[in-house]
Parts: C-alpha cells; structure tokens; sequence
C-alpha cells in the first residue's frame, strides 16, 4: 500500500540526508580545509551566495570553508550535524566557519519559540550558548525551556 508522504516525513527525509551527506563529506572537507583538496575536486563546484546579516555566525570569516546550517532545534538529526559541526570546530577553528539559518519544522511543537529565544540571545550576543543550551542539555524541548 502506498501511503500519502507528508511534510513531516519529507522533513525528516531531508535532515536525514544532510547529516549522512555531512558525515561522507567529512573526510573530504578535512582535506580542504588541511588545503589538500580542492572545491572543484569535490564536485562542489557551484557557488552559492548566501546573506549572512542578521545571521549567527561562528569561526572565521575569511576562512576558507563556510558552512550554512539550516537547523531546527527540536531535530534529533539537526542535533547530530549540530554534534558533528561542533568537532569539526574544535579541530578546525581557524579555518571553518558556520553561518546557522533558522529553518523550524512545523510538526515540532516547540521549535518556533525555540528559534525566538536563541535569536533573542542572539541580540545580547550569546546565541551560541543558547544553541548549546537548546540542543546538548539532554532535555527535550517543551515551553518552559524552549521560551528560555
């Protein structure tokens, strides 16, 4: 029986798959960041200008990886690229950069207002720390912490 996909389900399927292409591509981006392996050499060969005002950014500007994350905090996939960023970061820092979107699923409940709260520490300049707060606490989102 074929069932009716859903937007939840296509969600889901997307995440999925950015987080495998993340986890391949791993490897592949260390060389271009070690400068060992080209853009052009990965097939990756489009570029894409993105905006980043307004956005949260972390790492160096003028590196020569960027990366845009289109996340959503109550995505236990959006969690493990958020998990697998966070390495890349550590080992990388001067040679990475993340430029997060914001991109809530409307099948999570919570992560509308979770998106407001991290943007809102974003004006006082501690996004960062609300995007480690919102996704590694070990707890799952539900009003009383997704609205800080």
């Amino acid at each position: 029986m074929i069932r009716k996909m859903h937007f939840k389900d296509l969600y889901t399927i997307v995440a999925t798959l950015l987080v495998i292409l993340l986890v391949i591509q791993n490897q592949k981006l260390k060389r271009i960041i070690n400068r060992e392996l080209s853009i052009t050499e990965l097939g990756l060969d489009q570029v894409y200008k993105i905006e980043k005002y307004g956005s949260p950014t972390l790492g160096d500007p003028d590196s020569p990886v960027s990366i845009v994350v289109f996340s959503d905090f109550e995505c236990p996939h959006c969690l493990q690229g958020a998990q697998s960023l966070e390495n890349l970061m550590q080992k990388y820092p001067q040679k990475l950069e993340i430029i997060f979107k914001h991109l809530p699923a409307a099948s999570h409940e919570n992560a509308f207002s979770a998106a407001l709260c991290s943007m809102a520490a974003f004006s006082q300049g501690r996004f960062w720390e609300m995007h480690d707060l919102l996704f590694f606490s070990g707890e799952p989102l539900n009003r009383s912490n997704a609205n800080g």
